[in-house]
């Protein structure tokens, strides 16, 4: 007989005894009912059931704890940024680490690279279906959006436009309020 054989037999008497101790405690337990919320012989962990069911939940801290921890933070986060300017990487936040200034903020790219990147896909979405693929070099660069005049882009909208969807919008929440009130 070889060690696993022993190790596989030795298992099945291991399992075997738990079922005999399994059937002790529940016939413990019908002659002795107030113990069944007890667990008696083993530790509880965070993550077992309490005696009503629910899982345990860790303590709340109270004001002074959260403020303690705030401090300890802000001393913390304070030695990172000195030793981030001493040149230590390990110690340099992520964004510090990325190429360029971290405050550099969103790229923006041009209505011309806009433009040629929409009419590639174009072009690749035609091929796909087997049309011919449009004349994109045909199209002229629309003068009115060449150089916006404010930032965001040149579209602006009219006041009469803003007016007439305040007043759309007016309408539907008027027909709203007035089907819930039948």
């Amino acid at each position: 007989m070889d060690k696993s054989e022993l190790i596989r037999l030795a298992s099945f008497g291991a399992a075997a005894r738990l079922a005999e101790i399994d059937q002790e405690r529940q016939a413990i337990l019908r002659q002795f009912p107030n113990l069944r919320g007890q667990n008696i012989g083993a530790e509880r962990t965070n993550t077992q059931a309490t005696p009503n069911g629910r899982r345990r939940s860790r303590p709340t801290m109270s004001a002074a704890q959260r403020k303690a921890v705030g401090e300890r933070m802000k001393k913390y986060w304070a030695a990172r940024r000195r030793a981030a300017g001493n040149g230590s990487a390990a110690a340099t936040p992520r964004a510090a680490r990325r190429r360029g200034s971290p405050s550099r903020g969103r790229r923006k790219m041009s209505a011309d690279a806009r433009r040629r990147i929409s009419d590639a896909q174009k072009a690749r979405w035609a091929k796909q279906r087997g049309e011919q693929q449009p004349a994109a070099a045909a199209r002229p660069a629309n003068p009115a959006r060449a150089k916006p005049t404010r930032r965001g882009g040149a579209r602006k909208m009219s006041a009469a436009a803003r007016k007439r969807i305040s007043e759309a919008q007016k309408a539907r929440w008027a027909a709203l309020k007035a089907k819930q009130v039948k």
